[in-house]
């Protein structure tokens, strides 16, 4: 997400200027980045067609079926009774789409808590504060924190880390689970650096 340089209050300005100096080495975050590159890495030794059966035999087997998914992409899944997709936080989820005036696409047929979803979503809300802190507006600038730190900590940062797990456990070429070890981190970091940044806003 892009970050303001400066911000108006000196103690603020402080406390955000730690986080940020934490973030660009947390640990778990350098790792997962570590083991993608030597992913890719290793790739150049192999035959470009059988790297692509590879990764879409686990994309399939982790996330898609037919049959039991090793790693279901849905906060559903992970939140709630039974598991079940389609359940409570799906509602919610979508509750926090319309809240922004947002809506899904007619051809999204993804249900509405789909880690791609939740994640583009968060990516809107990060673009939109980006364009006010250029362009100024205080009071829009703190609502727009606020929402992105309360669907951070009432969903994604609720299920991200045990999707990882078990993506890691069930992923054949180390690909997705270092996606999914990236994320889990960048998620945790980013509910700290968003709760920092609040206390440096009007």
């Amino acid at each position: 997400q892009v970050r303001p340089r400066r911000v108006p209050r000196q103690h603020g300005a402080l406390r955000v200027r730690g986080v940020l100096a934490r973030a660009v080495g947390v640990p778990s975050l350098d790792g997962a980045l570590a083991a993608l590159g030597s992913c890719l890495a290793g790739w150049r030794r192999r035959a470009p067609a059988r790297v692509v059966e590879e990764l879409r035999g686990d994309y399939h087997r982790l996330f898609v079926g037919p049959y039991r998914l090793e790693a279901p992409p849905y906060e559903s899944c992970y939140r709630g009774r039974g598991g079940a997709v389609m359940g409570e936080a799906a509602v919610e989820v979508l509750r926090s789409y319309r809240a922004a005036g947002l809506a899904l696409h007619p051809d999204v047929r993804k249900p509405p808590d789909h880690i791609a979803l939740e994640l583009h979503f968060l990516g809107l809300l990060a673009g939109e504060e980006a364009a006010l802190w250029r362009r100024g507006g205080p009071e829009r600038l703190g609502s727009c924190l606020r929402r992105q730190e309360s669907f951070l900590a009432d969903h994604l940062a609720l299920w991200i880390a045990p999707f990882s797990e078990r993506v890691q456990a069930a992923d054949g070429s180390r690909f997705y689970g270092a996606l999914a070890a990236a994320s889990a981190a960048y998620i945790a970091t980013d509910l700290a650096l968003v709760g920092a940044l609040l206390e440096a806003v009007p």
